[in-house]
């Protein structure tokens, strides 16, 4: 059996530090041999052999996955952005004195037309050429920048406070939903605020005749301060346009709508006792 190494040993075989070796055993890359009863690490020779080789092929794909990006991205002054790739491990072509392994990208342009680009997968070994063609297919095909609207903030709003909520429950996040609900009744997915159509899902609301004026102008409310929350974690873009609160108007003897007072007569009977 080979004697063990101390770390210090170790490392000048690396030709690393301690620090190193440890990220090297934390990433499974070095296997420990064993620690000395103050705690020290040991270390075998073959199996700090077996590590320097794992790491350098990692460097080595490192290496190799960006040059293969820079070649396919952009050879000869093109562009390769806007999605759409498909990228195979190919043979060299003979006939164009290419040698070893290729990556083929492929795909097919608005109006039917084909586009091709070539690179050198930079190794022989067909398992490495297939992790670096799934690494470079991703990068080639970033995911589409899904930007929220005003119904989708609101729902995240909702979920923020009850997740703060020890019971689940919040006023707050109660409005929310109210606002979310009735917004939605007007609104399209996806919308991003902008002062005409926001004030006439306004004068739509009010004159659903479901909602008194002072519910639509808390609605409003709601909304700006549910897009304000998300501009200030830099989820969304634009600022809240200015919205004139609707005129409540004449004080009623009923505090609701028919129709609110419907909506409380079937929620008291839906949770009495």
């Amino acid at each position: 059996m080979s004697p063990l190494l101390t770390t210090a040993e170790a490392a000048v075989l690396a030709g690393g530090t301690a620090k190193t070796l440890g990220k090297w055993v934390a990433a499974g890359a070095l296997v420990l041999a064993g620690r000395t009863p103050g705690g020290n690490m040991r270390f075998r020779a073959s199996d700090e052999q077996a590590a320097l080789v794992r790491v350098d092929e990692a460097r080595r794909a490192e290496s190799g996955l960006a040059l293969a990006l820079a070649r396919l991205r952009a050879p000869e002054g093109g562009n390769a952005t806007g999605g759409g790739w498909t990228v195979q491990v190919v043979p060299g072509r003979a006939g164009a004195g290419e040698r070893g392994l290729f990556l083929r990208a492929r795909r097919r342009r608005a109006g039917g037309k084909s586009e091709e680009r070539r690179a050198p997968a930079g190794t022989d070994d067909p398992a490495t050429a297939e992790r670096l063609r799934v690494a470079v297919e991703e990068s080639l095909n970033p995911p589409e920048l899904v930007v929220p609207g005003l119904l989708e903030v609101l729902e995240a709003r909702e979920d923020e406070l009850r997740r703060r909520s020890a019971s689940g429950r919040s006023k707050a996040a109660d409005d929310y939903r109210a606002t979310l609900l009735a917004l939605a009744t007007v609104l399209p997915d996806r919308f991003v605020p902008a002062r005409a159509p926001l004030l006439h899902a306004r004068d739509e609301l009010a004159a659903s005749g479901r909602w008194l004026p002072d519910v639509v102008n808390m609605f409003m409310r709601r909304a700006a301060a549910a897009w304000r929350w998300a501009l200030k974690r830099e989820l969304v873009e634009g600022d809240w346009p200015v919205i004139k609160r609707l005129d409540p108007g004449p004080v009623r003897l009923h505090p609701s709508t028919p129709h609110e007072f419907a909506a409380l007569v079937a929620w008291l009977c839906d949770n009495a006792g």
